[in-house]
């Protein structure tokens, strides 16, 4: 198989669970690449594991790797699905669907269930199947299921005095502090293209570097610092 028909999905947990009947079955580790086949024609499904809120609600995120025949590559599909109770069949609250050209790869992971269970944080990734040394971008989405409702944090708010600067910011997503907000731990620093190193940049392009321990409220983007020993509870139980 050549490399641009590789199609790589990440799903970060603990197990991953086989699913049949829409082509080849997943049973991998953490952390692993998983790929459709399209010589076969065979596609790859890959399932996260049930991660139940205190409230009973529960969520999981499949991923679709499948075949597109014309181009013969693969083309990822992730969905997270979520049940408000034991007594409540799955939904579909959010699909992410390959983007083409460039961005044919997705997949997400969920981090924990606020406290009282009302709002779910995910973090998504998009990538470019393709053979290429591009960073593959990352997103942090909250969910409140029981009003339809999809909040993104808005990372770059945190440069908006640098506009004229070239920064780029990395994070490190820790879960919900116990008020419901969204913990996390960003690094800004000077982005450099290819061909750019530190000599050779612009003083005035290079971006005031800094690292800083954050909570976000996911409704209202409003941030207040945090300490940085900041430990996150879990308030999930996954299986």
């Amino acid at each position: 198989m050549k490399a641009k028909d590789i199609c790589r999905v990440v799903i970060a947990a603990v197990s991953l669970l086989p699913v049949y009947g829409l082509g080849q079955k997943v049973d991998l580790p953490q952390g692993v690449w998983v790929n459709c086949d399209p010589p076969s024609g065979k596609n790859a499904v890959v399932v996260g594991p049930t991660v139940n809120a205190k409230n009973g609600s529960r969520a999981w995120v499949q991923v679709v790797s499948a075949v597109a025949p014309l181009e013969g590559m693969c083309l990822n599909t992730t969905t997270l699905w979520v049940s408000r109770g034991h007594l409540h069949p799955y939904q579909p609250i959010f699909t992410q669907s390959p983007v083409y050209p460039n961005l044919e790869g997705n997949g997400m992971q969920i981090v924990d269930w606020s406290p009282n269970g009302r709002l779910l944080l995910t973090e998504m990734w998009q990538w470019n199947t393709e053979p290429n040394d591009a960073p593959i971008p990352r997103t942090i989405l909250v969910f409140e299921p029981q009003k339809a409702a999809k909040y993104q944090i808005d990372i770059y708010r945190l440069v908006d005095d640098q506009k004229t600067r070239d920064c780029e910011v990395q994070f490190d997503l820790f879960g919900f502090t116990p008020d419901g907000w969204v913990a996390l731990r960003a690094r800004i620093s000077t982005f450099y293209d290819v061909d750019e190193n530190e000599t050779t940049k612009p003083k005035n392009l290079k971006c005031r570097e800094s690292t800083q321990w954050l909570a976000i409220n996911p409704l209202t983007q409003a941030r207040r610092s945090i300490p940085s020993d900041f430990h996150a509870t879990r308030y999930n139980n996954s299986n």
